[in-house]
């Protein structure tokens, strides 16, 4: 299975990114074009800042949602670390096996984010998407070491 690379098609709605400045991300992330050739030694100072100014948005911006993301992937994996069936009936044979080979191999998400996100998911069954987003995951991670559910 190929990775898809990134491109401005699948940054979601809301990225505030212009149709000018999706044509640039789509050439920043060109995966035909080497990066030596993508931001050459000569480039002008102008273009430099605005390749920068578009490239940081949008990576701030996927950065968001995966923040938002992570307590609902980790509800999902607590309710099927509940459900057996689950993952047996897709040939997994215990839930450990189900993370490592489905999660983390199949679909591609890290070990360490699958079992932080199942862990905060835990920890804080309440926690919403834009509460989660907000806090950010470092220090939800911090919090998670001394408490059980955010006030």
């Amino acid at each position: 299975m190929s990775k898809q690379p990134m491109t401005a098609e699948l940054l979601p709605p809301g990225h505030n990114l212009t149709l000018s400045d999706q044509g640039i991300l789509r050439a920043l992330l060109n995966p035909d074009v080497e990066i030596e050739v993508l931001v050459p030694e000569t480039i002008d100072h102008e273009q430099l800042w605005n390749n920068l100014r578009i490239a940081v948005r949008a990576i701030n911006h996927v950065e968001q949602v995966a923040n938002r993301l992570r307590p609902v992937i980790g509800r999902m994996l607590l309710i099927i670390q509940d459900r057996p069936s689950f993952y047996r009936d897709r040939g997994y044979g215990s839930f450990d096996q189900f993370m490592r080979k489905g999660v983390c191999e199949e679909l591609g998400l890290g070990r360490s984010n699958a079992y932080e996100a199942k862990r905060l998911a835990g920890k804080f069954p309440t926690l919403s998407p834009e509460r989660c987003a907000r806090i950010g995951p470092t220090k939800m991670s911090l919090v998670a070491a001394f408490s059980n559910e955010v006030v």
